[in-house]
């Protein structure tokens, strides 16, 4: 009663011998797609870094231009010549470093001194709340006068007669 039936073990091992052929080839084909994303999301970081380096660059270089500006010898000159080699040396950095490195580094930071990481980026969120803000106002406070613009052109470029006067405050052109 132990003899398994030729036809059924055959099959289970057929079926078994499949499943882990489909298995491997998934495996397979799973990681041949996360190495194109990786890929894929290495060149977008790249681009990236290059952009950022180069305006992190063009600060260094307004900062420079900003010490000739100072009296020769003061302490302002100083702390701008000091600043904007600083600035040039995180340009640098971000150009010549990858992205996995940049970010050990954060970790490192991190770890070593959370302080000054978790400050860090609670000055990155303000700012980058107040950017926003801006961003929106900025965009709030023209949009109105481009409505009414656009009202008052189509009205004129369809032959209507009531294109809205502009008028100043005292009420008269």
């Amino acid at each position: 009663m132990n003899n398994p039936d030729p036809k059924t073990g055959s099959s289970s091992q057929r079926a078994k011998a499949a499943s882990t052929a489909t298995a491997d080839s998934l495996r397979e084909t799973v990681h041949e797609a996360a190495g194109k994303v990786s890929s894929d999301v290495t060149g977008v970081a790249d681009k990236m870094r290059g952009g950022a380096a180069q305006e992190i660059r063009q600060i260094a270089d307004a900062l420079q231009t900003a010490a000739r500006e100072l009296d020769e010898g003061t302490s302002q000159r100083r702390m701008f010549d000091r600043l904007a080699s600083n600035v040039d040396h995180v340009a640098k950095a971000v150009t010549d470093r990858d992205m996995g490195e940049m970010l050990n580094d954060l970790n490192d930071l991190a770890r070593r001194n959370p302080m000054l990481f978790l400050g860090g980026a609670a000055l990155a969120g303000f700012a980058a709340t107040r950017l926003a803000t801006a961003s929106a106002r900025g965009r709030s406070e023209t949009a109105p006068a481009t409505a009414s613009m656009k009202d008052a052109s189509v009205t004129a470029g369809m032959g209507g007669a009531s294109v809205p006067e502009l008028t100043t405050e005292s009420g008269g052109m």
